[in-house]
């Protein structure tokens, strides 16, 4: 097993065990609403957007850096 599936595998072990050892519900606020919600979803769907924003950007041409093709031409 090559070692970064090998982090990124015990990384997601570890994300679920943090997951599963907080499942109460906690109260959640915003604006003039007020409920209750499991502290799981609280900690995944923030952690399931970031993932989501983060593939959009690598994934989206027009937003990556453009490489110097001064350098290319040069070689």
């Amino acid at each position: 097993m090559k070692p970064k599936t090998a982090a990124i595998l015990i990384v997601a072990i570890l994300f679920l065990i943090v997951l599963f050892q907080n499942l109460g519900a906690v109260p959640l606020r915003m604006l003039f609403w007020s409920f209750q919600i499991s502290l799981l979803l609280v900690i995944l769907v923030p952690f399931l957007a970031g993932l989501a924003i983060g593939w959009f950007l690598k994934t989206t041409p027009s937003l990556r850096k453009p490489q110097d093709q001064g350098l290319a031409k040069k070689s």
